[in-house]
């Protein structure tokens, strides 16, 4: 899956918020009915089947952590591309 964090998601983005850092922002503008929770080196997607919860974690790259690190220390950042594994079910 490719994220492309924007200079919206920049821009819109609130710094040391898992929900809505400039990564969970992009991420939820390719899947909007999948809560997503970013913390440090993981992306997680929140979500029920039936009669169970379910966490589906993926690492992020290298560059993706730096980026959310810069961001959340109040460093000047530019919009991102980067790739994690599997998309979303």
């Amino acid at each position: 899956m490719i994220i492309k964090v924007e200079q919206q998601d920049i821009d819109s983005g609130i710094k040391g918020d898992s929900d809505f850092c400039p990564v969970a922002l992009a991420v939820k503008r390719l899947y909007p009915k999948h809560p997503v929770d970013v913390g440090g080196s993981f992306i997680c997607w929140l979500g029920t089947h039936t009669s169970f919860s379910y966490t589906r974690c993926m690492e992020l790259p290298e560059k993706a952590q730096q980026f959310i690190l810069d961001f959340d220390h109040g460093k000047k950042v530019k919009p991102l591309t980067f790739e994690i594994g599997n998309t979303v079910n």
